[in-house]
């Protein structure tokens, strides 16, 4: 029974806390165009936003992370794991400091081409550095998965 309940207890603890290797960029769209417009909500629904970092010191070198579709301004993933599945190269690891950006893209309604703002409207970078191993919280006890009683050595 106990080997039951431990067992029950790691198949829901994902489901319970979520993700604890993940981080979350976040981002506001852009309120204006190049040339001061207003940039319509109609418009921000369609953007595209792309993700790229950058190790601290080499701004010229940067990979791309992810991307988000549709206005969405938010990406959640695991930063680590994701850039070196992606630049095998690139080798980060706990406690490397790395700058993240974020670029915005449109279609060109005339010619329908992507435009993206990326290099020439950089948005603001952030430093980060990457966390080390996240360790999850410990397990809420499942009601009815009470401990043995009664136990004996003979």
């Amino acid at each position: 029974m106990k080997r039951l309940c431990l067992i029950l207890v790691l198949l829901l603890l994902p489901l319970l806390v979520g993700n604890p290797f993940a981080e979350t960029v976040s981002w506001m769209p852009p309120t204006t165009w190049s040339d001061g417009a207003t940039v319509s909500a109609s418009d921000k629904a369609t953007f595209t936003y792309y993700i790229r970092i950058w190790r601290d010191g080499s701004p010229a070198t940067n990979y791309y992370l992810g991307e988000t579709r549709n206005g969405a301004t938010t990406w959640t993933d695991n930063v680590m794991v994701k850039a070196n599945a992606a630049n095998p190269t690139l080798g980060l690891k706990a406690g490397d400091v790395i700058w993240v950006d974020v670029s915005t893209a449109y279609k060109d309604p005339t010619s329908g081409t992507e435009l993206d703002s990326w290099p020439d409207r950089k948005g603001a970078p952030v430093k980060w550095t990457i966390p080390g191993a996240v360790v999850p919280p410990p397990p809420k006890p499942i009601p009815g998965c009470n401990p043995p009683t009664g136990v004996t050595i003979k």
